[in-house]
């Protein structure tokens, strides 16, 4: 009988300390790949307060759904997860996207140890526009990456992250060429927004039936070469340039919203209780947009060439949204997207906001039939010079409000002077003193130096915007770029 004890014993004790050892082992699996994140900013709005538990297996899954789309078109990937509770957004935001080689201290294929030639490692910066911080108070919660932090800072709208990338060779021995180019870089993000009360173009309107968002989720940096573009606050202008992206996105609402977003929806996943969960595939947009309503609104549709168009509450517009529309298409170049939403918003003091698919006109405009016109012609022309055509409005904010507020200004049949200021030539965003200084010289000013351009040029001047379109369609056209065509144009280049 004490020997079947003591055998009992024995067990129970080797059982305890292999569950012991499991236990440590899965424990330091996962600490491993542990990603410390550090404060960013000392204004409590913006803080970074640490590693989250959920990273191993929001990680695993984001992995998973990167090899599935593959970026097969070389887009980069935004998946978003957005939910509401009360008047705050909460998103979980992963990104995957090809960054320059930003290598600081170490040449990328420098062997950090003589002794370890398996391994090679290189400090790295990537940069994430943070664009709602423009618009709405922002918090950003928690960050995570497929490479170790070692340090994060916002500063104005760009978080700067910085990564201890480790690569490993190949199987002879040989360092892998990276070609200057790093792929394959995944952020992981989590925000909160607080919506604005009846104003912006991030808020909660209509006395509480609708919701807008727009440029809200965080996107990875444009660079000019290798050198990235920044983003600052602003009190006007637009402040914000993106490359293309792909996008998918979730929402869970409440049941009896109905939500309006470029893309493929989704049906309903099995909505339960008061909330339900829509899902959009938007591919090769700049930035994703959504109006999310309740109750009973004024939502017409009418189809112009290939294009369903959504007016939401903004049906009076239609006649200056499609004569802009066919001309746009007629003198540029085809809308390759099925759909345009062209929304009635409270966006004071803003009278109209282009967006990817979707422009906002101030409801002030629908008072005032010229204004309306005006308006609806610009933004909708920003379809081509921003949404198609990227342009750099951070740097040359100019040129594509230049050219839209010309082609608005044509169409209206408005006179034309021959003199301008050219200074906003050499303007960025940040140079501009005052608001009034701004539409001055960076929509009216330029708008006359696009009108002599055309009055030079004569019928060459659209065969000029539909060569533009064929080339620098899907990608940014920068002012450098804009002279050479002029200079090709001039010498009977094309």
């Amino acid at each position: 009988m004490k020997k079947k004890l003591m055998t009992l014993i024995t067990v129970a004790i080797i059982s305890e300390l292999a569950a012991i050892t499991v236990v440590f082992y899965l424990f330091s699996y996962f600490l491993k790949d542990e990603t410390i994140v550090n404060a960013v900013s000392a204004d409590t709005k913006n803080v970074l307060p640490g590693y989250s538990s959920i990273y191993s297996n929001r990680k695993s899954a984001a992995e998973n759904s990167q090899s599935e789309k593959n970026h097969i078109d070389g887009r980069n990937i935004i998946e978003a997860y957005i939910d509401f509770v009360g008047d705050r957004v909460i998103i979980k935001e992963d990104l995957y996207f090809k960054v320059p080689d930003r290598t600081e201290g170490n040449d990328i294929n420098h062997v950090s140890n003589e002794n370890d030639i398996n391994c090679t490692s290189a400090v790295d910066k990537v940069y994430l526009y943070i664009p709602s911080l423009n618009a709405a108070d922002t918090t950003i919660k928690n960050i995570f990456s497929n490479n170790d932090i070692i340090n994060s800072e916002l500063n104005g709208m760009v978080l700067e992250i910085q990564l201890n990338r480790s690569r490993q060779d190949n199987p002879a021995g040989q360092v892998q060429n990276t070609d200057r180019e790093i792929s394959n870089t995944y952020i992981s993000i989590d925000f909160e927004i607080l919506l604005n009360n009846s104003t912006g173009t991030i808020s909660r309107s209509c006395n509480g039936k609708c919701v807008y968002l727009a440029n809200f989720l965080a996107t990875p940096a444009v660079f000019a070469g290798e050198t990235p573009v920044f983003m600052d606050k602003t009190s006007f202008g637009d402040p914000y340039i993106y490359d293309m992206n792909n996008y998918y996105i979730t929402f869970k609402t409440d049941k009896d919203m109905e939500i309006y977003a470029p893309g493929i929806k989704e049906g309903i996943q099995n909505p339960t209780g008061n909330t339900r969960e829509v899902s959009f595939t938007a591919k090769n947009l700049r930035d994703f947009s959504a109006v999310i309503l309740n109750g009973e609104h004024d939502i017409h549709i009418e189809k112009v060439k290939n294009t369903n168009i959504y007016y939401i509450n903004s049906s009076k517009a239609n006649d200056y949204v499609r004569e802009a529309f066919l001309f746009a298409v007629e003198k540029i170049g085809p809308y390759p997207y099925d759909k345009l939403f062209v929304v009635k918003a409270d966006i004071h003091p803003l009278k109209g906001m282009e967006f990817s698919n979707m422009v906002f006109l101030s409801d002030k405009c629908f008072t005032n039939k010229e204004d309306l016109q005006r308006v609806a012609y610009h933004e909708v022309f920003h379809q081509w010079f921003y949404g198609i055509i990227g342009t750099n409005q951070i740097n040359e904010p100019f040129l594509d409000e230049g050219m839209v507020n010309y082609l608005s200004m044509k169409l209206m049949n408005d006179n034309f002077g021959n003199t301008f200021d050219s200074r906003f030539l050499d303007m960025t965003l940040r140079d501009y003193g005052s608001r009034n200084d701004y539409y001055k010289l960076a929509y009216t000013d330029a708008a006359v130096f696009m009108a002599n351009i055309h009055q030079k040029m004569g019928d060459d001047f659209y065969k000029l915007l539909q060569k533009i379109y064929n080339d620098k369609k899907f990608t940014i056209l920068y002012y450098n770029e804009f002279e050479e065509y002029l200079r090709q144009f001039s010498r009977g280049g094309y």
